[in-house]
């Protein structure tokens, strides 16, 4: 996520305002997106009340505008590899150049360049030969390269796709495909719909979130929010009750809504995240959902309160053992070395070399390992992978 092109993370918010619910209104584009229509007749600003009221999220206002600052200008076109021109690589990503297609109101071509795994997706899925243009790329046969994708294009003009361009600084970027056969739900759309929901929760007399911390992108995000109310765990800590909503924009990822909690201990000077397997989110929606679905899964934010009544018994449970065995600890070790597909190398190195060394034992209360764990990495991915780690292994002990 952080090497996007536009890439901005949230992690301490001073700016705990509320936006008013018309601030809402910014992020859809029902001028020129369908679905967009679509969600306002669904989910109209009008059924949350006085427009100028404020939305009862604390710190709603600084998530706006954070997102305005990399909300990049983006555009389908729906293209023929007729209307495509093969134009080169740079150092591993393909050129393309859309012929007549007008920029700025200008008769101009527009070139565009491949980001992210784009290129590799174009020449797998139209011609399945990446690997080899990555041979070529590699012993610098770059004529070889554009003699043979000259020849694939003429060849299969009549492939007709969606692609989808980010524009930086100027410059336009190839991000990926996209599907005129489903809805995409593009972030701005999962933010406004997250922020609706929490409002009419808020409103339907559930405790209000606030927004904690972020990650944002051009095409993905992370929010972490928190309820304004806590809850004492007598001996262990504070228990916070949170969500993580996913979004995705790339390829076949998905729009997911989870709960999870934070506890803290009471110094507030340690706390931790754990987060429940993904199939246990209050809604994990593909692009292909039609709104109604998501609409009814967006009510179950009102059935909430007994995932919390069970979310508070399970901590209740983990504060009656406080402390890690030496069992539980290397299961811990376990579970995070053969998390090989999740966490990179050095990240695993990283747990390592605290647990050769001692640098967390079973003197240490659950709170100060996973505390102490959660360092190991910077990558947001794999803290939340942590997280799952956290939830599963304490959820193991406590069936145990």
């Amino acid at each position: 996520m952080k090497n996007h092109l536009y890439y901005r993370p949230i992690k301490n918010i001073d700016n705990l305002e509320y936006a008013k619910i018309e601030d809402l209104k910014y992020l859809l584009r029902k001028e020129t997106l369908d679905l967009d229509k679509e969600i306002d007749k669904k989910f109209p600003l009008e059924s949350l009340g006085n427009l100028k009221s404020n939305l009862r999220v604390k710190g709603a206002k600084s998530l706006l505008e954070n997102f305005a600052m990399v909300d990049a200008k983006k555009i389908d076109l729906k293209k023929s590899l007729e209307s495509i021109e093969y134009i080169g690589f740079d150092e591993q990503n393909i050129i393309l150049n859309f012929k007549d297609q007008f920029t700025n109101n200008q008769e101009d071509n527009l070139k565009a360049t491949g980001v992210y795994d784009f290129t590799s997706q174009f020449l797998d899925q139209l011609f399945e030969i990446n690997k080899y243009i990555k041979f070529c790329l590699k012993n610098g046969y770059r004529d070889t390269i554009r003699e043979n994708l000259e020849y694939l294009i003429k060849e299969k003009k009549e492939i007709e796709k969606q692609y989808r361009l980010i524009e930086k600084n100027g410059h336009w970027y190839l991000r990926g495909f996209t599907s005129t056969n489903y809805n995409n739900y593009d972030n701005h759309i999962a933010i406004y719909l997250v922020l609706w929901a929490f409002h009419q929760y808020a409103v339907n007399g559930g405790d209000p979130y606030i927004f904690k911390k972020g990650y944002l992108s051009d095409s993905e995000i992370r929010l972490y929010f928190e309820t304004e109310k806590s809850v004492t765990i007598e001996g262990f800590g504070e228990l916070h009750f949170g969500a993580l909503i996913s979004n995705s924009e790339i390829r076949d990822k998905t729009f997911s809504f989870e709960l999870n909690y934070r506890v803290s201990d009471f110094s507030k000077k340690h706390s931790f995240n754990a987060l429940p397997p993904l199939k246990d989110s209050i809604f994990q929606i593909q692009h292909m959902a039609k709104v109604d679905t998501l609409k009814n899964r967006l009510e179950a934010l009102n059935r909430i309160e007994h995932s919390h009544k069970n979310m508070v018994q399970f901590i209740e449970e983990i504060g009656k053992i406080k402390k890690l065995t030496e069992d539980s600890l290397y299961l811990l070790y376990k579970k995070i070395i053969n998390a090989t597909q999740q966490l990179s190398t050095t990240t695993r190195t990283n747990f390592k070399t605290l647990y050769d060394e001692n640098f967390i034992n079973n003197t240490m209360t659950i709170i100060e390992i996973f505390a102490r764990t959660k360092e190991i990495t910077a990558d947001i991915d794999e803290k939340i992978k942590l997280e799952r780690i956290y939830y599963e292994l304490l959820h193991e002990i406590t069936t145990r």
